[in-house]
């Protein structure tokens, strides 16, 4: 039985999720709770090196980078198919995925921080704060959390973050005005590495990115309606999540707005 590694809210765990879901096949869950610094414990790092979710575990061989699971499960779960069966599809679809890869996953981060996590990290200084920055394997990604951490909405990465979402729900729109999903004529990866991400902006009150593109409307009420999106995505949420996600994006909504209404080469 496939065994996944996995956080309850954590986007690239979502985004399994739901193939899993898609494929219907039987799979073990192994929950971290990534507040507790799960993902730092050395047996979970002996799995998955850089200390992130999700890993699955295929008869005792880790699969690690949520894209690469994804691929690896629908190839050995040949039906219902997620890759397209056309090779330009194939391409259109990985343009996709490599997208959440290359940028759209790093934004994801920095606005959350922004709006909720840097709450329950610790305060700037404190030992528990310095505890779970040091603990993060990857140098790149300690400094690219430490300014949402230390300066909430305000933090100089937060505008470029918003302003690729921006760009990626522009392109979606543009793609959905061609066939009913982003790759083609049937649900595919592509959709359901995006879902979980449309899903974060709107549990931070970020709906306003799409409120003029009904085509994604479209789409993420479809999307939502699917038989595997609520095994994989809402047992996962609680009231009690739902309202701190609501309330971190409520409360930085107006300086989330003005970032994305800035030049910038100011």
């Amino acid at each position: 039985m496939l065994e996944l590694y996995h956080g309850a809210t954590s986007v690239c765990s979502q985004k399994v999720r739901l193939v899993l879901e898609a494929k219907g096949v039987e799979w073990r869950g192994h929950m971290l709770d990534l507040n507790k610094r799960e993902q730092f414990a050395p047996a979970y790092l002996r799995l998955n090196p850089n200390g992130v979710v999700p890993t699955l575990v295929d008869d005792g061989a880790p699969i690690i980078e949520s894209t690469l699971i994804n691929e690896y499960v629908d190839d050995i779960v040949p039906e219902p198919a997620l890759k397209p069966a056309s090779p330009l599809a194939r391409v259109k679809m990985r343009l996709w995925t490599k997208r959440l890869d290359e940028g759209l996953h790093s934004a994801t981060s920095v606005i959350t921080f922004a709006a909720v996590l840097r709450h329950s990290r610790g305060r700037p200084g404190s030992p528990e704060l310095a505890a779970y920055i040091a603990a993060i394997p990857n140098a790149k990604r300690r400094e690219m959390i430490m300014q949402p951490i230390l300066d909430g909405p305000r933090a100089a990465n937060v505008a470029p973050a918003l302003k690729l979402f921006e760009k990626t729900i522009g392109d979606m729109e543009r793609a959905l005005g061609e066939a009913p999903w982003l790759a083609g004529d049937s649900y595919s990866l592509a959709d359901a590495g995006l879902t979980p991400y449309i899903k974060r902006l709107d549990m931070l009150n970020l709906s306003d990115l799409w409120a003029g593109l009904p085509r994604v409307g479209e789409w993420y009420d479809r999307v939502r309606a699917l038989p595997n999106y609520a095994p994989a995505i809402d047992t996962y949420i609680s009231p009690q999540l739902v309202e701190k996600y609501d309330a971190g994006g409520s409360e930085c909504h107006d300086a989330f707005m003005a970032a994305l209404r800035t030049d910038e080469s100011d």
